[in-house]
Formats: structure tokens, C-alpha cells, sequence
């Protein structure tokens, strides 16, 4: 799944999104929830594993 593709799931822009996965955005606890679902994925796993 593209970056775009993502973006358009969770309701933002491709460039807001990069920047989230560049840790240039600080990352809201609901849209951390609505990437989790988009990538189908469980977010303690997403954003949590070390």
C-alpha cells in the first residue's frame, strides 16, 4: 500500500503522511488508530515495538 493510499484511507494529506512516518508530526492517538486500521495492523505493534 502506497503512502497515498493511506492517506486517502485515514482522511489526510500524502505529505502529512510523510511526515508522521518522518517523526516531523507529532502523531494524535486517534489517527495513530485510523493508520493501524488502514494497514491492518495491531498499533501496539505498529507504533510501540522497539
Amino acid at each position: 500500500m502506497s503512502c497515498q493510499d493511506v492517506a486517502n484511507k485515514v482522511g489526510i494529506t500524502k505529505m502529512h503522511y510523510w511526515y508522521i512516518e518522518n517523526n516531523k508530526r507529532t502523531l494524535k492517538i486517534d489517527l495513530a488508530l485510523k493508520i493501524a486500521i488502514a494497514l491492518e495492523e495491531n498499533p501496539k505493534e505498529l507504533f510501540f515495538n522497539n
